[in-house]
């Protein structure tokens, strides 16, 4: 879920949900996240991010572009 600036990772149940995160991403709104291999993609303002999710951290860690 990506509302605003703030995307909230989600895990579904048959009664609800469960928050499992929460995170401030400026410039992220306005496109729906997506997830491969560990990574999270975002579309930006400034183009595209991607952070590893496979990282254990108190922000995300963006990865750098190839």
């Amino acid at each position: 879920m990506n509302s605003g600036t703030e995307l909230w990772m989600m895990r579904a149940g048959p009664k609800a949900f469960e928050v499992l995160a929460k995170a401030k991403l400026p410039g992220a709104n306005g496109s729906s996240p997506a997830i491969a291999d560990g990574r999270l993609y975002l579309r930006t303002t400034e183009g595209v991010a991607c952070y590893d999710l496979t990282q254990s951290a108190e922000k995300p860690t963006p990865v750098p572009a190839k």
